[in-house]
């Protein structure tokens, strides 16, 4: 009897994509505090990751690749901002830090570390 026809990539990778899409959500809304930025950042990951799916090792856990191509995703926007200006969060920017610039320095150093951290990870996908 024959083996059964294994499952069609588009359907394999919907289903990898809908299991592991809350998690990178989460990873991407944790790094990016606008909702709409974080939704536009996690478009860009599962276009990728649908481009790039005939590359994935089914022998490595899809939630890694997948993270690394957000983590990706995510550098590219912070060097974007660094080059361009990063546009103001309205959530986290409060109107004393108008007045006083030490909110926009502790900001600055948090995303300077950040940057250096990622950085330093290893580039999977």
């Amino acid at each position: 009897m024959p083996n059964p026809s294994p499952q069609p990539a588009g359907e394999n990778f919907a289903r990898l994509l809908m299991k592991h899409q809350p998690r990178v959500y989460a990873y991407v809304r944790s790094m990016v505090f606008i909702a709409t930025d974080a939704d536009d950042i996690l478009q860009d990951v599962a276009m990728t990751a649908w481009q790039k799916f005939e590359t994935y090792d089914p022998d490595r856990p899809f939630d890694l690749w997948l993270f690394g191509i957000a983590r990706n995703k995510l550098l590219h926007r912070l060097r974007h901002q660094r080059r361009h200006g990063a546009r103001l969060d309205p959530l986290r920017t409060s109107v004393a830090d108008f007045g006083h610039s030490s909110g926009f320095a502790a900001r600055d150093q948090r995303s300077r570390c950040l940057l250096l951290a990622l950085h330093r990870l290893p580039i999977d996908a």
